[in-house]
């Protein structure tokens, strides 16, 4: 017999806790360069717009009372004018920059902080509590998950480092998951009136949250209280208070009179459309997002799952009903969008449904797994089996599946790797960061945006005539002034916030230096 070497042995004594080690590892490494740019972020756009009364309040000296009560009244005045979701609005108002602009950088490490905290708050919920998965097990399928959506997230600047878009999507996205943990917990532990409470108050700021995690929470309650009455378990009143609760705050954003005067900026569609366009843009994205990466890290779920499936007592009967319904609650997140804009949105509203895209592929690929698992036991237990073929040849080529799994993920990571800026295609964000910071580009940037603050901030100078930004890093730059004076949502802005007679881009000097 040939020597060669053998990989099957050394493969057999990687346990998954050495393979949760290590990912671990990489994952938090991953995360260093996110949180070094982080000290380059500056405010943009609506951070202006939102926060204009409470900056003009601090530097007044205003105390804590006086900025929450000026946040109220213009979470009042914007639900009446212009913007229907009147958590999210009062949060708006608080944009680290009102306190000053080196406060800003706390933006990155608030949005990265919640997401983090709250998926491994709500997998442990799930895989541990209710599923008896390893801690080793939920640890390793939390790190996958956030991996991957984190370094390959549609619109990481509108996600991460642009404080209102972030905390509009991400944020309010990541308080449904510790809303889904606390109701996990609710249903699996003694239950507490404290954590009844907590239940409810998110229930109000999620309704009046985002449309796209408002209207999923909303439909996924439901189903969690016809499972509930269908089982006759207990809890089935108060999971109905929290649905009520929840959808009222929903009806009371969805009926803002500022919807009225918002859509008018917009062409909306009829229902019908709404619904074929959901489905649509559900299934094209779903090709989008189905590259190399996806099916190496789907691969190695799969693994942990099947050993998962073998500890629960779930029968797993309907594998098509539960892909159908996940598929309809995933393109059902398109749905806001679609009738009230027509279009599917920009990326902080695709960043959020590709963070469910993962959990609810990650919930039909467990549920599928169970499925098959079972029907290979029933075949063994039916053949009267001690060692089924079957089960023998999984656990031999488990080592195989592995080696391949990783190589499909090392594949994927070396094609994201690769920038083409002409098909407006970006690699994994830590890398995007790691080239700002040491190409230079984000000091640049930050310098340029310093420059500018000295006009802003200078009583002196009531016209502020600002140079366009020569270097746009793709993780930080979110905009920027325009020629027209009058332009609301950045030279306005600009001009309350900084107390300015006008601010504008000086873009024909600029196209004459840099031309196109």
């Amino acid at each position: 017999m040939k020597k060669g070497i053998q990989l099957n042995p050394v493969l057999d004594r990687i346990t998954l806790k050495q393979v949760n080690r290590i990912l671990s590892v990489i994952f938090i490494i991953s995360l260093a360069p996110l949180l070094i740019l982080a000290f380059f972020d500056h405010p943009a756009i609506d951070d202006f717009v939102f926060g204009a009364q409470i900056h003009h309040t601090i530097q007044a000296g205003g105390s804590i009372f006086d900025t929450v009560r000026v946040a109220v009244e213009q979470t009042a005045q914007v639900y009446q004018e212009w913007q229907r979701s009147f958590a999210a609005v009062f949060l708006f108002s608080f944009q680290p920059a009102v306190w000053g602009e080196s406060f800003y950088w706390i933006t990155p490490y608030i949005m990265l902080g919640i997401y983090v905290i709250s998926t491994f708050f709500f997998g442990k919920v799930l895989c541990v509590d209710l599923l008896k998965a390893s801690k080793a097990q939920w640890c390793l399928l939390s790190v996958l998950i956030m991996g991957i959506s984190i370094q390959t997230m549609p619109s990481p600047v509108q996600g991460i480092y642009w404080y209102n878009g972030a905390v509009y999507y991400t944020f309010f996205y990541s308080l449904s998951l510790l809303l889904w943990g606390w109701i996990l917990q609710e249903h699996l532990k003694h239950p507490s009136f404290l954590r009844k409470g907590i239940i409810l108050v998110f229930c109000v700021l999620i309704g009046g949250g985002n449309y796209i995690t408002a209207l999923l929470s909303v439909l996924l309650l439901f189903i969690w209280l016809a499972v509930h009455i269908y089982r006759k378990l207990p809890g089935r009143w108060f999971i109905f208070v929290a649905l009520v609760v929840l959808a009222g705050a929903f009806v009371v954003s969805i009926i803002a009179p500022g919807n009225l005067v918002r859509a008018q900026s917009y062409e909306k569609q009829s229902i019908l459309m709404t619904i074929l366009d959901s489905f649509y843009y559900g299934s094209y994205f779903i090709r989008e997002w189905s590259e190399p990466l996806f099916w190496g890290v789907s691969i190695a779920m799969a693994l942990v799952f099947w050993k998962m499936a073998g500890k629960t007592t779930y029968h797993f009967r309907y594998p098509l009903l539960v892909s159908v319904g996940i598929f309809c609650l995933y393109c059902a997140q398109f749905s806001p969008a679609l009738y009230g804009m027509g279009s599917y949105g920009e990326g902080r509203i695709l960043n959020i449904i590709y963070f469910s895209f993962w959990l609810l592929w990650a919930a039909q690929l467990f549920y599928w797994c169970g499925w098959l698992r079972r029907k290979i036991n029933h075949y063994c237990a039916t053949h009267r089996e001690n060692q089924c073929g079957m089960r023998k040849g999984f656990r031999k080529s488990k080592p195989y599946m592995i080696a391949f799994c990783t190589l499909i993920v090392v594949a994927g990571c070396g094609i994201r790797m690769v920038k083409d800026d002409s098909a407006d295609f970006h690699g994994l964000i830590s890398l995007e960061a790691t080239y700002s910071l040491v190409s230079g580009e984000a000091a640049s940037y930050d310098q340029e945006y310093q420059n500018r603050l000295e006009l802003l901030e200078d009583p002196a100078i009531r016209q502020a005539k600002l140079t366009p930004y020569t270097k746009r890093p793709y993780l930080l730059y979110y905009g920027d002034l325009t020629q027209k004076i009058d332009y609301p949502w950045s030279n306005r802005a600009m001009e309350r916030y900084y107390k300015k007679e006008s601010v504008w881009a000086d873009w024909k000097t600029y196209h004459q230096i840099f031309p196109d």
